[in-house]
């Protein structure tokens, strides 16, 4: 039950983020319980905005009085050329 609920919260953020990226973003891979988006370096964080706030939302959506604290791993530490580099 607690795997299908982390995917029921990861599949009803995709969504969100696909519709929210700025010009020029592209959500091109879901790895595990990770999201790849190719951006321009100028949009980067507004990419890391987006990311977040969907799946704080969708989190709150399944489990509304479950605490956000520590929930979602997003910060600039998720910005590299490559997915090696923020590994």
């Amino acid at each position: 039950p607690i795997q299908m609920g982390a995917f029921a919260v990861f599949a009803k953020a995709l969504p969100d983020i696909q519709y929210n990226l700025p010009e020029g973003a592209e959500l091109i891979h879901l790895v595990h319980d990770e999201v790849l988006i190719h951006c321009p370096e100028s949009v980067a964080n507004d990419v890391l905005e987006v990311a977040r706030k969907a799946f704080e939302s969708s989190w709150r959506h399944f489990f509304p009085d479950a605490t956000l604290s520590g929930l979602v791993e997003i910060g600039p530490e998720c910005i590299g050329q490559t997915w090696a580099e923020v590994h």
